[in-house]
């Protein structure tokens, strides 16, 4: 009788050992899996400030109380010349593009293009989307004009 529940006894012991040991090893497993690595702040390199993207550069100026300076022409014109800290968002791209880089709808955006054509069309965009503060300064020059 003894030697039975001796017997039982070690059964048990041994199922429970490894049952408990299976697990640790599925939680084991499972936080591996859900845990996020640790940076080792010894080997860690500094990150030097750089200069921003210029979609974080957009964003940052949509969330200012400057107003936002849109060129709507096409890369090509921008790239002859442009105001300096304009974005460029081509008129055909403005409604695809405005709302990942000018989030506030009551931000004043001031466009321009090569003569205005293109820049009055954005702005009938922009108002169609409910951008309430948007202007059109007309050609590069004009724009330059009206910002100095």
């Amino acid at each position: 009788m003894r030697s039975i529940l001796g017997t039982l006894l070690c059964a048990i012991l041994l199922t429970g050992c490894a049952s408990e040991s299976s697990n640790n090893e599925s939680s084991k497993e499972d936080t591996a899996a859900t845990s996020t690595p640790v940076e080792n702040k010894n080997t860690a390199s500094k990150v030097e400030p750089s200069e921003k993207p210029e979609s974080e550069k957009a964003v940052t100026q949509a969330t200012s109380d400057k107003p936002i300076v849109i060129d709507v022409r096409s890369e090509a014109e921008y790239d002859t010349g442009h105001i300096e800290g304009a974005l460029l968002i081509p008129h055909d791209q403005i409604a695809d593009k405005i709302g990942e880089q000018v989030k506030d709808k009551k931000q004043k955006i001031l466009l321009y293009c090569k003569s205005g054509g293109r820049a009055g069309l954005a702005l009938k965009t922009l108002e169609g989307l409910g951008y309430t503060d948007v202007e059109n300064l007309g050609g590069l020059e004009d724009a330059r004009k009206h910002l100095e």
